[in-house]
């Protein structure tokens, strides 16, 4: 039994010790000895000679400890650097037992010792590589945010470009006009420089915005509101939409709807002119936008209204339009007009 627990100690690389705090005096077992390598008993085991095993710089180190923990714990543990017979440079970790007297001060200490080089030394190369990785990480985030900078840059570019592409075509279709003498073609020109408007925005929101996929519903509902009554105070406008964001394949079509509703309110619904139904009332048009489970756009004036089946009939390219795009969107649609009453129109998706 005694050789397995001695064959023990050294697999773990572990040896016994005792020191008498009364009479100094020091015990160490063959394994002891056999740690720092020499021979058990191979000198003189005084407390002068023990601390020569502890290298120099540690010395001291260890007194602190001793002094703090002896008068108040009866279990702890440290680390030092000890000294092997050949100068070679080791790591221990010591578990302290105290034994008391009765008025509690330190009679007997009994530690265990433990060669830990091999585990210090993995564990400080596991912590280099971890600092090797960090710093790659670190280094490699760097690049990668500035790579994300430019393309944020890039895509901010393309659509800055785009929106002035989309200018460029509108500012054409308007001296188109000038050389246009028929009215219907007029009208043409002037509805596809309003559809090409309206999609311009959306490019300008984005190039504006940090937001690169999503565009903000609410603000670019009131900038088409601006890009058509900036200078008609005849008719008053209302918004009730909540901040929330569309991605730009749903707020293309969507724009798009809102535009040609708009455009049909101030040439069908309202005629043009200011008052409605011959009173001194001035047009409304309101918009209500909300976002749960599904999406939900109510748009709404007080003109004339219009019976939608044979307005559809008549082949009204607007009205087309926006049939197309709701389908594009997987939405439903619907109508709600009276003649002489105003229009409402609603779409829904999830």
């Amino acid at each position: 039994m005694v050789q397995q627990y001695k064959k023990a100690l050294q697999l773990a690389q572990m040896a016994l010790w005792n020191w008498e705090v009364a009479t100094n005096k020091t015990f160490w077992s063959d394994e002891k000895f056999q740690l720092f390598g020499y021979e058990p008993n191979e000198f003189e085991l005084t407390m002068e000679n023990a601390f020569k095993t502890v290298h120099p710089n540690d010395i001291q180190h260890i007194f602190k400890i001793l002094e703090e923990n002896l008068p108040i714990n009866d279990f702890f543990d440290y680390e030092y650097r000890g000294l092997k017979k050949d100068g070679t440079i080791m790591n221990m970790w010591v578990r302290v037992s105290v034994d008391r007297d009765e008025k509690g001060g330190p009679l007997k200490v009994h530690g265990i010792s433990q060669d830990i080089t091999e585990r210090k030394t993995l564990t400080n190369k596991i912590k280099l590589l971890n600092e090797n990785l960090e710093s790659k990480v670190i280094e490699r985030t760097k690049l990668l945010e500035k790579k994300n900078d430019e393309n944020v840059l890039l895509i901010k570019e393309m659509h800055h470009r785009v929106k002035n592409n989309l200018q460029v075509i509108s500012s054409i279709l308007n001296l188109q006009l000038r050389f246009v003498d028929d009215e219907t073609a007029e009208n043409i020109l002037f509805e596809s420089i309003k559809r090409i408007k309206s999609i311009a925005l959306i490019h300008d929101s984005l190039y504006k915005q940090d937001n690169l996929s999503e565009i903000d519903v609410k603000n670019y509902i009131e900038n088409l509101f601006s890009l058509h009554f900036s200078d008609n105070e005849n008719i008053k406008t209302k918004i009730s939409c909540s901040r929330f964001h569309l991605p730009i394949n749903k707020m293309v079509p969507l724009g798009i709807i809102l535009n040609e509703l708009i455009s049909n309110s101030i040439k069908h619904g309202f005629d043009g002119v200011p008052a409605i139904n011959n009173q001194k009332e001035n047009g409304k048009i309101s918009v209500s936008l909300s976002k749960e489970k599904e999406f939900n756009l109510q748009y709404s004036d007080n003109g004339k209204g219009f019976d939608y089946e044979s307005i559809n009939k008549t082949c009204s390219f607007g009205l087309d339009l926006i049939d197309t795009l709701t389908e594009d969107l997987d939405a439903q649609m619907k109508y709600e007009s009276v003649p002489g009453d105003g229009m409402t129109f609603h779409l829904t998706y999830k």
